[in-house]
């Protein structure tokens, strides 16, 4: 299947032994004419890097295993952030891109989060006024809460006692 993007986003595709490294694009690689001049090649860097690692079974498995462990850690740093104040949300997108460098279903999964924000954005810009009122109420309400909760819980600690130890 493909997005009109120039990369091929069906499920054999991105699981073959040909998968695109970070910041290269699976497609239009035998463009010609002046287009082809600007194309990025995998001659150096991060992606030279990569193809010599998925060039032998253990490179390959260690990169997935790698891969693996560092998207976990930044989608559970993301989590633990969530309910704080701050970008906890995007820091779990983020990790579910690193996992994409390697897994086919974690750039499904964000191929998916992405349509739904534009479907959101589309709504938010187009949707009647009451509906954005309605959303910005809750926002305000949200924050207002968690904002009662940080406090409630700080008050709680003895600041005196965390110092000490």
């Amino acid at each position: 299947m493909n997005s009109g993007d120039g990369r091929d986003h069906g499920a054999g595709a991105a699981d073959s032994a040909e998968q695109t490294c970070p910041g290269e694009h699976a497609g239009p690689a035998e463009q010609t004419g002046p287009a082809a001049e600007h194309w990025p090649h995998p001659v150096g860097g991060l992606r030279a890097l990569c193809h010599r690692v998925r060039a032998n079974p253990t490179g390959r498995a260690a990169l997935r295993l790698v891969v693996g462990v560092l998207g976990a850690v930044v989608v559970l740093l993301g989590l633990v952030l969530v309910p704080l104040p701050g970008p906890g949300w995007l820091i779990v997108l983020g990790g579910i891109a690193i996992w994409g460098v390697e897994f086919h279903w974690a750039r499904r999964l964000m191929g998916f989060v992405r349509r739904q924000l534009h479907r959101w954005n589309v709504l938010m810009r187009t949707g009647p006024w009451w509906l954005r009122a309605l959303v910005g109420l809750g926002s305000l309400v949200l924050v207002g809460i968690l904002l009662w909760l940080s406090l409630r819980l700080l008050s709680q600690l003895d600041l005196g006692d965390l110092l000490s130890t």
